[in-house]
Protein backbone atom coordinates (compact mmCIF):
# COMPACT_ATOMS: atom_id res chain seq x y z
CA UNK A 1 0.00 0.00 0.00
CA UNK A 2 1.30 3.12 -0.75
CA UNK A 3 2.10 6.30 2.07
CA UNK A 4 -0.82 8.38 -0.16
CA UNK A 5 -3.57 5.51 0.02
CA UNK A 6 -2.93 4.98 3.26
CA UNK A 7 -2.97 9.00 4.37
CA UNK A 8 -6.32 9.01 2.51
CA UNK A 9 -8.01 5.94 4.05
CA UNK A 10 -6.80 7.60 7.88
CA UNK A 11 -8.49 10.40 6.56
CA UNK A 12 -11.86 8.82 5.37
CA UNK A 13 -11.89 6.95 8.81
CA UNK A 14 -11.21 9.86 10.69
CA UNK A 15 -13.62 11.80 9.19
CA UNK A 16 -16.38 9.09 9.50
CA UNK A 17 -16.00 8.91 13.45
CA UNK A 18 -16.29 12.39 13.84
CA UNK A 19 -19.41 12.69 11.58
CA UNK A 20 -20.82 9.60 13.87
CA UNK A 21 -19.70 11.22 17.43
CA UNK A 22 -21.49 14.63 16.06
CA UNK A 23 -24.33 12.89 14.74
CA UNK A 24 -24.51 10.85 18.35
CA UNK A 25 -24.08 14.80 20.06
CA UNK A 26 -27.05 15.96 18.32
CA UNK A 27 -29.29 13.59 19.25
CA UNK A 28 -28.65 13.31 22.70
CA UNK A 29 -28.73 17.11 23.09
CA UNK A 30 -32.25 16.75 21.30
CA UNK A 31 -33.60 14.11 24.01
CA UNK A 32 -32.02 16.04 26.59
CA UNK A 33 -33.78 19.45 25.67
CA UNK A 34 -37.14 17.78 25.27
CA UNK A 35 -36.96 16.32 28.46
CA UNK A 36 -36.23 20.10 30.05
CA UNK A 37 -38.86 21.45 27.84
CA UNK A 38 -41.58 19.42 29.81
CA UNK A 39 -40.34 18.92 32.80
CA UNK A 40 -40.01 22.56 33.40
CA UNK A 41 -43.70 23.24 32.07
CA UNK A 42 -44.64 20.34 34.66
CA UNK A 43 -42.94 22.34 37.84
CA UNK A 44 -44.18 25.34 37.54
CA UNK A 45 -47.77 24.19 38.53
CA UNK A 46 -50.12 21.32 38.27
CA UNK A 47 -51.16 22.63 34.43
CA UNK A 48 -49.87 23.22 31.28
CA UNK A 49 -50.82 23.89 27.80
CA UNK A 50 -50.37 20.97 25.28
CA UNK A 51 -49.69 21.02 21.43
CA UNK A 52 -49.21 18.21 19.65
CA UNK A 53 -48.17 18.40 15.85
CA UNK A 54 -50.79 21.11 14.26
CA UNK A 55 -53.95 20.43 16.64
CA UNK A 56 -54.82 23.33 18.59
CA UNK A 57 -53.33 23.60 22.36
CA UNK A 58 -55.25 21.96 24.95
CA UNK A 59 -54.98 22.42 28.75
CA UNK A 60 -53.73 19.55 30.61
CA UNK A 61 -53.50 18.82 34.45
CA UNK A 62 -50.28 17.34 35.30
CA UNK A 63 -49.77 13.99 37.15
CA UNK A 64 -46.40 13.87 38.15
CA UNK A 65 -47.19 11.57 41.61
CA UNK A 66 -47.93 8.44 42.01
CA UNK A 67 -50.90 9.36 43.44
CA UNK A 68 -52.21 11.52 40.75
CA UNK A 69 -51.26 8.57 38.04
CA UNK A 70 -53.10 6.21 40.06
CA UNK A 71 -56.58 8.14 40.46
CA UNK A 72 -55.80 9.69 36.33
CA UNK A 73 -59.56 10.79 35.31
CA UNK A 74 -61.11 8.10 37.42
CA UNK A 75 -63.90 9.50 38.91
CA UNK A 76 -64.44 12.04 36.41
CA UNK A 77 -67.62 13.29 34.46
CA UNK A 78 -66.23 14.08 31.29
CA UNK A 79 -63.39 16.22 29.42
CA UNK A 80 -63.99 19.24 27.25
CA UNK A 81 -62.31 18.61 23.56
CA UNK A 82 -60.03 21.13 25.13
CA UNK A 83 -58.73 19.19 28.18
CA UNK A 84 -56.62 16.33 28.81
CA UNK A 85 -54.58 14.91 31.51
CA UNK A 86 -50.76 14.77 31.48
CA UNK A 87 -48.69 11.86 32.81
CA UNK A 88 -45.26 12.70 33.31
CA UNK A 89 -43.26 9.29 34.38
CA UNK A 90 -39.82 9.67 36.37
CA UNK A 91 -38.12 7.30 33.85
CA UNK A 92 -39.31 5.56 30.39
CA UNK A 93 -40.91 2.46 30.82
CA UNK A 94 -44.11 0.16 29.33
CA UNK A 95 -46.62 1.91 32.17
CA UNK A 96 -49.69 -0.01 32.08
CA UNK A 97 -53.29 2.20 31.99
CA UNK A 98 -56.47 1.16 32.81
CA UNK A 99 -60.44 2.32 32.87
CA UNK A 100 -60.97 1.41 36.42
CA UNK A 101 -64.08 3.92 37.83
CA UNK A 102 -63.89 5.94 34.30
CA UNK A 103 -67.33 7.38 33.20
CA UNK A 104 -66.49 7.90 30.03
CA UNK A 105 -64.05 7.04 26.73
CA UNK A 106 -60.63 7.79 26.41
CA UNK A 107 -57.80 8.43 23.84
CA UNK A 108 -54.61 7.36 24.68
CA UNK A 109 -51.61 8.84 23.59
CA UNK A 110 -47.97 7.54 24.24
CA UNK A 111 -45.21 9.88 24.02
CA UNK A 112 -41.44 9.01 23.62
CA UNK A 113 -38.87 10.54 25.83
CA UNK A 114 -37.82 12.83 22.73
CA UNK A 115 -41.20 14.16 22.89
CA UNK A 116 -42.75 12.61 19.70
CA UNK A 117 -45.53 10.74 19.82
CA UNK A 118 -45.35 6.79 20.17
CA UNK A 119 -48.84 5.21 19.33
CA UNK A 120 -51.93 6.45 19.68
CA UNK A 121 -54.91 3.79 21.91
CA UNK A 122 -57.76 4.96 20.28
CA UNK A 123 -61.56 5.24 22.25
CA UNK A 124 -61.11 3.31 25.34
CA UNK A 125 -64.17 2.43 27.02
CA UNK A 126 -65.22 2.47 30.18
CA UNK A 127 -66.46 -1.32 30.17
CA UNK A 128 -62.90 -2.65 28.95
CA UNK A 129 -61.92 -2.74 32.42
CA UNK A 130 -60.05 -4.78 33.66
CA UNK A 131 -57.93 -4.75 30.44
CA UNK A 132 -54.78 -2.50 30.68
CA UNK A 133 -53.26 -0.77 27.84
CA UNK A 134 -49.65 -0.42 27.27
CA UNK A 135 -47.17 0.99 24.48
CA UNK A 136 -45.42 -0.74 22.54
CA UNK A 137 -41.92 0.73 23.38
CA UNK A 138 -41.23 2.64 26.60
CA UNK A 139 -42.76 6.05 27.18
CA UNK A 140 -41.78 8.66 29.19
CA UNK A 141 -45.10 10.65 28.61
CA UNK A 142 -48.61 9.99 28.52
CA UNK A 143 -51.89 12.50 27.14
CA UNK A 144 -55.17 11.52 27.67
CA UNK A 145 -57.97 13.05 25.98
CA UNK A 146 -61.09 12.89 24.78
CA UNK A 147 -62.58 9.55 22.87
CA UNK A 148 -61.91 10.61 18.94
CA UNK A 149 -59.70 13.67 19.66
CA UNK A 150 -56.46 12.16 18.22
CA UNK A 151 -58.58 11.30 15.05
CA UNK A 152 -60.52 14.33 14.89
CA UNK A 153 -57.12 16.63 14.78
CA UNK A 154 -54.93 13.96 12.92
CA UNK A 155 -52.41 13.19 15.50
CA UNK A 156 -49.51 10.30 14.12
CA UNK A 157 -46.76 8.52 15.38
CA UNK A 158 -44.12 11.03 14.94
CA UNK A 159 -45.92 14.17 16.00
CA UNK A 160 -44.05 16.31 18.04
CA UNK A 161 -45.62 18.09 21.69
CA UNK A 162 -45.17 20.90 22.91
CA UNK A 163 -46.04 22.14 26.48
CA UNK A 164 -46.00 25.80 27.86
CA UNK A 165 -46.19 26.21 31.75
CA UNK A 166 -49.52 28.11 32.29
Amino acid sequence: MTKNRYIFISIFWLILIVAVFLAAMLAIMNVLLSQRRVNSAATKGNQALVRIGEAPSIIVAVADTPEEQYKGLSGRNSLSDNEGLLFIFAKPAYHSFWMKDMLFPIDIIWIWESGQVLDISANIKPESFPETFQPPAPALYVIEVRAGWAEHHRIKVGDLIQIKAI
